[in-house]
C-alpha cells in the first residue's frame, strides 16, 4: 500500500454525483442511510507517504510501499510455500444481507456460499508469479490488522502489544505466514494481538486470515477459488457480516487514543 495519485479516493462535494454508476455504500447496506451514495473518505498509510514517481528511482517501482502492508508473495516476488500437510479451504461466506443478494445476484451465482474442501498438493500448471488483485486485498488485511493491533482505547489501561507478534508482523514472508496461521488457529501467540477491549475484532481478523492462507498459484485454472475476484468477494462478505452483527456493541463505540499501543518487553511476553 502506498500513497500515490492513483490510490487516493476522494468523494466529490456534490454528494457523490460523479461516482461510478451502481455504487452502493456500506452505510446503505447496513441500513444506516437511505442515500445509496453516502460514504466517507478513507485515507490510508499516512505514516510516511511519498510519491515514488517524484523520486526518479526506477528500481523502486517493482516493489514499493510500507513494509508491514506488503503482501507475503510480493515480499518474496514468488508464490508462497505450500503447507506440508495440505490446506483446507474454508467455505465462501453467505450473503451479508438480503439487500446485498438482490443488488448483486451475479456474485451470489458466481461465488456460491459453501464449498469447503481440502487441497493435498499444489497444481503445477500455474504460470510464472505476477502481482495480482488478491495481493492488494492482502495489503488491506495487513492495514486492518495493524490498526487493530496498534489502537489504544480511550479510558482503558495500557495493554502492551505482544513483542513476538510484532516481530512476526515485521519479519520475513515465512514469519508472516506463521502469523496468519496463528490468527486462524487462535494460538496462544494471539494473546496481546489487540487490546483486550477490542478482542471481538479477532472474530473478523481470524476469518480474513483464513482466506489468505490460499495462494491462487497453487490452484488449477478451472478452480473457482482461482478467480481473481474470489478473495475480494470473500473479504467483502466477511467484513459486512461483522459490521452488521457488531454495529451496536459497546466496543464499536470506544474512542481511540492518538498515541498507539506500545510493544511490550520480551521478558513480559515469556512470563505471560
Amino acid at each position: 500500500m502506498d500513497a500515490s495519485q492513483s490510490t487516493n479516493l476522494q468523494i466529490p462535494e456534490n454528494g457523490g454525483q460523479e461516482l461510478e454508476k451502481g455504487f452502493m455504500s456500506s452505510k446503505y447496506f447496513i441500513g444506516e442511510s437511505n442515500n445509496v451514495e453516502e460514504t466517507t473518505v478513507l485515507v490510508i498509510d499516512l505514516n510516511y507517504p511519498e510519491l515514488p514517481e517524484q523520486k526518479g528511482d526506477q528500481a523502486r517501482f517493482r516493489r514499493t510501499g510500507t513494509p508491514v502492508f506488503i503482501p507475503r508473495a510480493a515480499q518474496k516476488l514468488a508464490s508462497l510455500n505450500f503447507p506440508e500437510r495440505g490446506l483446507r479451504l474454508d467455505p465462501m461466506p453467505d450473503s451479508p444481507t438480503p439487500l446485498y443478494a438482490s443488488a448483486h445476484p451475479e456474485r451470489l451465482q458466481k461465488f456460491r456460499p459453501g464449498g469447503s474442501r481440502y487441497i493435498i498438493s499444489p497444481s503445477s500448471s500455474k504460470c510464472a508469479w505476477t502481482h495480482e488483485l488478491d495481493h492488494d486485498v492482502e495489503s488491506v488485511f495487513w492495514l486492518i490488522f495493524y490498526w487493530a493491533m496498534s489502537s489504544q482505547p480511550k479510558n482503558h489501561p495500557n495493554d502492551f502489544v505482544n513483542p513476538g507478534y510484532w516481530a512476526l508482523l515485521n519479519g520475513s514472508a515465512d514469519a508472516r505466514q506463521s502469523l496468519i496461521k496463528a490468527l486462524v488457529d487462535r494460538d496462544d501467540i494471539a494473546e496481546g494481538a489487540v487490546h483486550s477491549a477490542f478482542e471481538p475484532l479477532l472474530g473478523l481478523i481470524g476469518p480474513l486470515a483464513a482466506v489468505l492462507r490460499l495462494d491462487r498459484h497453487w490452484l488449477k485454472e478451472t478452480d473457482i477459488e482461482n478467480d481473481t475476484e474470489y478473495i475480494v468477494e470473500a473479504f467483502q462478505r466477511l467484513i459486512l457480516q461483522f459490521a452488521i452483527k457488531y454495529r451496536d456493541e459497546p466496543f464499536v463505540k470506544i474512542g481511540i487514543e492518538r498515541k498507539a499501543r506500545q510493544v511490550g518487553e520480551v521478558a513480559d511476553a515469556i512470563d505471560n
